[in-house]
């Protein structure tokens, strides 16, 4: 290989790693001003329908919702997944409130953490803060890694069925929020739940309106 063909997939590589730096960059501020948002904005009453609404749907009593495993769980699907009174998600409420202070990447990762739902997939190998899983709905099958975007000690095991949101951010997929396995022997039930009640290409909605009551199967 001649000098100038090396240099050139040098710099490619440094071009590939500065990008992905920038975009992990934009996913890290858009999701501290989401919280920060939610913070200062969502309202008192609505958070109070909210954990009425979470505590119905897991079966958790809502006086352990604030339980630091759990308050991580209803803190992300009221902001990604719950609909509010008005009838619109706090993440849409945030971005169209505060898109003239989001910079384009932070707009472009939006749209796709717009479409998050909680997924199941069935996990192939756990490696520190990366897990390499398939889909197993929508007939996807290949294997695809994925990284913590928070860090914690998730109980995700090799083989395990886990419910996860995933979003793209330049050449990684990132699992937003915590992650839970369910029951091994609930998870053939569940699968078929899903797919019936999803039939006709409404699997991400049905997940988007009810992922998160399958938490109610968490394992262990």
């Amino acid at each position: 290989m001649d000098e100038k063909h090396a240099s050139f997939i040098i710099d490619f590589e440094t071009v590939k790693q500065q990008k992905q730096k920038y975009m992990e960059n934009a996913l890290m501020d858009l999701y501290e001003k989401l919280f920060t948002y939610i913070d200062k904005e969502a309202n008192i009453r609505e958070k109070v329908r909210a954990k009425q609404i979470f505590s119905h749907k897991t079966g958790i009593p809502a006086e352990y919702i604030l339980e630091q495993d759990t308050a991580l769980h209803f803190e992300h699907w009221f902001a990604f997944d719950y609909i509010t009174v008005a009838g619109s998600r706090m993440f849409d409420l945030f971005v169209r409130e505060k898109q003239e202070e989001l910079t384009k990447p932070m707009l472009d990762l939006s749209g796709f953490m717009m479409l998050m739902a909680l997924e199941p997939v069935h996990v192939k190998a756990v490696e520190d803060d990366n897990i390499t899983f398939s889909g197993v709905l929508e007939n996807f099958v290949e294997e695809r890694e994925a990284v913590f975007f928070l860090k914690g000690s998730f109980n995700i095991q090799e083989g395990d069925t886990v419910f996860l949101r995933i979003v793209r951010a330049g050449f990684k997929n990132f699992i937003i929020g915590p992650p839970f396995s369910v029951d091994d022997g609930k998870a053939t039930e569940i699968l078929t739940e899903i797919r019936t009640a999803g039939k006709e290409g409404r699997v991400r909605k049905y997940l988007k309106e009810s992922g998160i009551d399958y938490l109610r199967h968490k394992k262990g």
